[in-house]
């Protein structure tokens, strides 16, 4: 089945929650030519639509289904045969693309951000095979800082134990794809480079997607404050902050910092991470720790079951991080 090119590349910035990929889309929507909707959800829930070409019944099916897995995206389409006669081919691939050029209204260059679609890089790759993908890591100890102090009280759940191992598995899961993404389509940026050094650091992203750099980009404050409004981000709205960079440092407990090593310093060591040793555990807190594995393997356990019976999907109905991030496998 031949397959026209979209008329521009399209690109996806991904990473584990609370690691910056907000702040990141504030800087990217300041370009001229770039838009990147609010986090979509239903890329990895498509696959029956892919490698095929589809019937004007399937493009509407499609249309319907992407309105109910995201209340944001319903109602894009008016006219159904004008939007089917207006796509070059009737595949997934392109009917996404007029949609998303709809929802951006008809930006240059569309891109995606969605922390969850970092576990299912190949899935979106089967449906953008020439898509770029900027992976964004923040040390994993101030991640979990930001994501407790913000989804604490609403996920009775949330520990440091749970969430370390979170962003462990999200952080192996995208740089794994750099192996068969190459340099070509796949950037790695670190968030403390992007609020310690950012024209730098943007430069190199423009340079990545083959867009020329413009100044207004680190002036994110007015795309900042569009994007607060509907997401609840409201850090994006003001100027980009070091203040954010090694919190771990003077916030997390000793007890957090022996468990961060123990979990994930292996990992922020390769990464470049500061991670000094730390005395043993006592008796009380090894105990403590156990109590913390065991629950968030019972969680673990409850989610592959919830996912497997479809009760849990990327959704912006269900607003919870966990219920739009697929489980380990």
């Amino acid at each position: 089945m031949s397959d026209d090119p979209l008329r521009t590349v399209p690109f996806f910035v991904v990473g584990n929650p609370r690691s910056g990929t907000t702040l990141l889309r504030s800087i990217l929507c300041g370009h001229s030519q770039i838009d990147i909707p609010d986090e979509t959800g239903f890329l990895a829930h498509l696959g029956r639509y892919q490698s095929r070409r589809l019937s004007r019944e399937e493009i509407e099916q499609l249309v319907g289904e992407l309105g109910k897995m995201n209340h944001e995206w319903s109602g894009l389409v008016d006219d159904i045969d004008a939007f089917c006669e207006s796509l070059p081919e009737s595949t997934l691939r392109h009917a996404l693309d007029a949609l998303y050029r709809i929802k951006t209204n008809d930006a240059a260059r569309w891109g995606d951000k969605g922390p969850s679609y970092v576990r299912v890089l190949p899935t979106i790759n089967e449906i953008f095979p020439d898509a770029k993908f900027i992976h964004i890591i923040r040390d994993g100890r101030d991640s979990v800082l930001s994501a407790l102090k913000k989804w604490s009280d609403r996920y009775w759940y949330y520990d440091t134990y749970y969430l370390l191992q979170t962003w462990k598995q999200n952080v192996t899961f995208g740089r794994q794809a750099a192996s068969w993404l190459g340099p070509e389509r796949y950037l790695e940026i670190r968030y403390e480079k992007l609020v310690e050094n950012t024209e730098a650091t943007v430069r190199k992203i423009c340079e990545f997607l083959d867009e020329p750099f413009e100044a207004t980009m680190l002036e994110n404050t007015a795309a900042g404050k569009r994007i607060a409004g509907p997401t609840g981000h409201h850090e994006v709205a003001a100027p980009v902050s070091v203040g954010s960079v090694a919190n771990w440092k003077t916030k997390m407990t000793v007890f957090d910092q022996k468990l961060s090593e123990h979990l994930v310093g292996p990992l922020l060591r390769e990464l470049g991470y500061d991670v000094p040793e730390m005395p043993a555990m006592t008796i009380g807190e090894r105990i403590k720790k156990t109590q913390m594995a065991v629950r968030y393997l019972s969680l673990d356990l409850a989610k592959r079951l919830l996912f497997a019976a479809g009760w849990l999907k990327m959704s912006r109905e269900k607003s919870s991080p966990e219920s739009q991030v697929p489980v380990s496998t």
